[in-house]
C-alpha cells in the first residue's frame, strides 16, 4: 500500500516516454481506493489517467497505458472530491471545478 501524497510529483511514463508528473491523486468517496492521477503534461495541459490505466506504481515512476483525457470534459467528470469548507493547504482545488 503506497502513501499516495508520495505520488505527487513523481514522472508519469507512457509508451516509454516521459508523459509529466503528478500533481494530484483522486480517490473514491468511501476513501478506500485510487480512482485515478491528475498530471501535468506541460503544454499539453494537465490530464486526468484512471486507475484502470495505470500499470505500476513504482518507487521512482507511475507507468500509465494511456495519455489520459484531458480539457473541460474531462476535470468535469473526474473534479476531485472535497468536504464542505476543507481545503487541502497549498492547493486551490475552485480550479478543477
Amino acid at each position: 500500500m503506497k502513501n499516495l501524497r508520495l505520488l505527487v510529483g513523481m514522472p508519469v511514463i507512457c509508451g516509454g516516454r516521459k508523459l509529466g508528473r503528478v500533481v494530484q491523486a483522486q480517490v473514491s468517496e468511501e476513501l478506500t481506493r485510487m480512482t485515478g492521477l491528475f498530471v501535468d503534461a506541460g503544454i499539453k495541459g494537465t490530464r486526468f489517467i484512471p486507475s484502470s490505466d495505470v500499470s505500476v506504481l513504482g518507487d521512482v515512476a507511475v507507468l500509465v497505458r494511456s495519455e489520459g483525457r484531458r480539457g473541460a470534459r474531462a476535470v468535469r467528470l473526474s473534479a476531485p472530491r472535497t468536504h464542505a469548507g476543507w481545503q487541502a493547504p497549498g492547493r486551490d482545488l475552485r480550479r478543477w471545478r
